[in-house]
């Protein structure tokens, strides 16, 4: 049934005298996914070669399936999910993997009934079409692949019995006795908007697919069952764009399933802070509710300052002189104490001085110099040339050495307190750190229990 021609005809008839007491569930809503990336590269030369040296290829497609809640879905290719051995191609394989490139789920054939409890985020699909002809798989580089998602509450059709009460949504159709062989005509209406709104459709939708069933006795509807699709008009599939779906935003969005939800009430709506007065003194005995969104609007606007000066802060971090973005650090510390990045921003700064030359064997190389300072002294003094110059000679020595000296020193102690400041802000994020959301986080694969969102958060 196409949403667009409004209504749909069905003539019923029947072999003997049947009561029937049609309905129609709409439980599934697909999504045509389109691949990113199309490769076709040969296999191995040792394991994927037919006898008589037949080099096997393999199409490598990408695709992107963006998740905007938790969902059941269930993926499949429409060109070669109905064939397996009668495939005019040799494999046909697809795996899921999350954001960590974690492997979600795996299928080939057949794979239009197994549903995966899927979180939201962002899902890469790869699939793999081999064969040994590599124009057969260049004529195949535009395959698409369908994404069915369950949902929550299936969606059902009203029956008429006339074509007007149809129309005007009248009277509704609900059971009746037909006779052998007396066809009996029903009419369906199309699904109104508010009903695709109430069900949360993933965006770019294209059709919903179901079961009818037209015995009214329950045996019946158990073996009596048909499939049904419902197309959607392109204005219900959604609005917002899918990552691999190449169709235009719309304002008529069903809600949000895939790729994010779309509201119809953000078009041409003013900041809430700029009409806040306006709909205060307009709404007479509300206006003692309008200081309250004004606080919390104006707060907002504080959040948001303070967050993007720090920012800003942080950003500047590494371009200053040490002294002064020292000065910053600390103001950002004060204002923002668990904000960790300003700590390493400033190991950073640190890392970006000259002194980063003489790392990590700083005070290893001072203390070589030394020595070798201390060295050519000695040899200097007892050096017969040397000493028959007197006294004055031998006092112009000492005191260079004493400078160079104080100046060793020096850059001895900027070393050690540098170092020592690396320690100390190191120390500052390790302790701020939560190692058991870190490990959680880069340790688990895929945990297949219903609350494994909320572990690795």
């Amino acid at each position: 049934m196409h949403a667009a021609r409004g209504l749909h005809r069905i003539e019923i008839s029947s072999l003997a005298n049947t009561e029937i007491q049609p309905q129609i569930q709409l439980k599934t809503a697909a999504v045509v996914l389109k691949a990113n990336e199309s490769k076709i590269t040969p296999l191995s030369g040792t394991r994927d070669v037919i006898p008589e040296g037949r080099q096997i290829y393999q199409n490598l497609f990408s695709f992107t399936l963006n998740v905007a809640k938790p969902m059941e879905i269930a993926v499949y290719a429409p060109l070669f999910n109905p064939v397996l051995y009668e495939s005019e191609f040799e494999s046909q394989l697809w795996m899921i993997f999350d954001s960590n490139k974690a492997m979600i789920a795996c299928g080939d054939a057949n794979s239009h009934t197994f549903y995966t409890k899927l979180e939201k985020g962002e899902y890469t699909i790869r699939m793999q079409i081999r064969h040994e002809k590599r124009e057969a798989l260049e004529k195949i580089s535009e395959t698409n692949m369908i994404a069915l998602c369950r949902l929550a509450t299936p969606l059902n059709l009203d029956f008429y019995a006339e074509y007007n009460q149809c129309i005007v949504s009248g009277q509704k159709f609900t059971a009746s006795l037909i006779n052998r062989n007396v066809p009996k005509v029903l009419y369906l209406g199309p699904l109104t908007q508010e009903k695709l709104t109430k069900a949360n459709l993933p965006n770019n939708c294209c059709w919903l697919t179901g079961t009818i069933t037209l015995p009214k006795d329950d045996l019946g509807k158990r073996i009596d069952v048909q499939q049904f699709y419902y197309f959607l008009n392109p204005s219900e599939g959604g609005g917002k764009k899918n990552g691999s779906n190449g169709s235009t935003n719309t304002a008529n969005s069903g809600g949000g399933g895939l790729a994010g939800k779309t509201k119809a009430s953000n078009v041409n709506t003013p900041p809430a802070g700029a009409n806040a007065p306006a709909n205060a003194s307009a709404s007479g005995g509300d206006s003692a509710s309008a200081p309250a969104v004004a606080d919390s609007n104006k707060k907002l606007s504080i959040d948001e300052y303070s967050e993007g000066l720090r920012d800003f802060q942080c950003s500047m971090l590494t371009k200053l002189d040490y002294d002064k973005a020292e000065k910053i650090h600390d103001e950002i510390v004060a204002a923002h104490p668990k904000h960790l990045s300003a700590h390493l921003l400033l190991i950073q700064n640190i890392e970006s001085t000259e002194l980063k030359a003489q790392y990590p064997f700083t005070f290893a190389k001072s203390l070589k110099d030394n020595n070798n300072k201390s060295s050519n002294t000695f040899d200097s003094t007892n050096d017969g040339t040397a000493t028959s110059t007197g006294t004055d000679a031998a006092c112009g020595t000492s005191s260079s050495l004493t400078i160079d000296d104080n100046k060793q020193k020096d850059d001895n102690q900027k070393l050690r307190n540098a170092a020592t400041t690396v320690v100390r802000l190191a120390d500052h994020v390790i302790k701020g750190s939560d190692i058991d959301v870190l490990l959680a986080f880069y340790g688990l694969k895929h945990d297949t229990r219903p609350d494994a969102a909320k572990i690795k958060s």
